[in-house]
């Protein structure tokens, strides 16, 4: 039984062992340039290091029926999911245990204007290159957590599934294509990262794209025409109106003790009009929308429809189509005191530091699994800063992995049960 085993001595025996090999396995990880569509190489390389130690590898394709579903992000550019497909290795429970999964992805956002994105670099206790924070050091922490118990001969009481997806930076595809075939556990640690402490829940995220109609005219003649780019300033500043009205909403929620409150409307790109000396008869923006539990995408899609519709101007009204094309992600929150968040606090307690229990400021793959998949899910990862996620010097921490490793260990310990597989 779990109880029989010094998991602490043989965690310390093999990081004392293995600690050397992290940074050259997330090195070689992150010489892989695997962005959007480019994700089979690292994939296919995962493969062959867990079938090395003796676990069987499944790189199990996504259907481009999964295009159809309504929970489908659509990337830009859309291309096929042929040859690029999620990596699953189950190791099978021996008794009723409790299940996990532990999600983590291996697609990277682009690294544009930096030269050394894909040679990443050791100095000291920091890694830096593209993927070393998000998120390729979780496939690492999951190849680890497989080499343990196969080299100390233990085998989990519940099953282990440990999966290494795409389409994480687009929006989830990848881990929506395994909820669809029946990938399920009794709770799911998303291998993202916290500054080491809990994500118990996420806030909301929604794209639009606002279409403003005008009407041309020769400068001279200004008064004659409608400005669509006027137009699509006033919406600004509704918007900016909108941000305080879901940053009110969003006021005393524990999860999300943030100042400001992390609700936001961001404008992110506007182009209008095709002449210096004309008045523009076209503009379109493009934005996001960040917000907080309870609402859903569904409610802010509903609020903006009618800010537009209750405004005193009848040609804006007339003449804006809004559209949500992109990511769509509804927030989730789960119970700090669900067995899931108090097993992996005492686990993380147990490897030497008080972990916070707060909600996530970005989306990721969590909420999928907490809001198709009804799974009790949480965020945990390395590392303690904030890795520069998605910029230059991205970067992350060995001290912070190694003590990622031993937290999740010590959670498997209590979670799934470990035992000494019979000679």
């Amino acid at each position: 039984m779990s109880n029989q085993i010094n998991l602490k001595e043989k965690i310390d025996s093999f990081i004392e062992k293995h600690k050397e090999e992290f940074f050259p396995i997330l090195q070689e990880l992150c010489r892989f340039p695997s962005e959007h569509g480019k994700e089979y190489d690292v994939q296919a390389y995962l493969k062959q290091k867990f079938e090395e130690i003796g676990y069987k590898a499944d790189m199990v394709p996504i259907d481009n029926s999964i295009k159809n579903d309504p929970e489908y992000t659509t990337a830009v550019p859309e291309i096929s999911f042929k040859n690029r497909p999620n990596l699953v290795v189950k190791i099978p429970g021996t008794g009723d245990g409790k299940s996990v999964i532990f999600n983590s992805h291996n697609d990277v956002v682009p690294a544009k204007g930096w030269e050394k994105a894909y040679k990443p670099e050791i100095k000291g206790d920091k890694i830096i290159g593209r993927g070393v924070c998000d998120d390729k050091h979780g496939a690492v922490l999951q190849y680890m957590m497989a080499l343990f118990l196969k080299e100390n001969n233990l085998e989990p009481v519940g099953d282990i599934i440990f999966e290494i997806v795409i389409d994480e930076e687009v929006g989830g595809n990848g881990t929506l294509s395994l909820l669809r075939q029946g990938y399920c556990a009794d709770g799911v640690i998303v291998l993202e990262f916290s500054n080491l402490n809990i994500n118990a829940g996420a806030r909301g995220a929604l794209w639009f794209r606002a279409e403003f109609k005008g009407k041309s005219a020769h400068m001279s003649q200004i008064h004659l025409g409608i400005s669509a780019i006027d137009r699509a300033m006033h919406f600004v500043e509704l918007m900016k109106d909108y941000q305080k009205r879901l940053r009110k909403d969003g006021e005393g929620l524990e999860m999300f003790p943030y100042e400001p409150v992390p609700a936001q409307v961001n404008i992110g790109t506007i182009k209008g009009g095709d002449w210096p000396a004309s008045v523009p008869a076209s503009c379109v923006i493009e934005g996001g929308v960040g917000f907080l539990p309870p609402k859903t995408c569904a409610d802010i899609k509903k609020e903006m429809a009618e800010i537009i519709e209750n405004d005193s101007d009848p040609y804006f009204r007339e003449n804006v189509k809004l559209s949500f094309p992109g990511l769509h992600n509804d927030p989730y929150e789960l119970d700090k005191n669900h067995p899931v968040v108090k097993t992996l606090e005492k686990a993380l307690r147990r490897s030497g530091w008080e972990p916070k229990i707060i909600a996530n400021l970005a989306s990721s793959d969590a909420r999928l699994f907490a809001n198709i998949g009804k799974i009790p899910t949480v965020n945990f990862s390395p590392p303690r800063n904030s890795g520069n996620v998605h910029g230059s010097e991205e970067n992350n921490s060995l001290k912070d992995i190694l003590d990622s490793l031993r937290g999740l260990l010590y959670f498997l310990e209590e979670w799934c049960g470990l035992k000494m597989k019979k000679i």
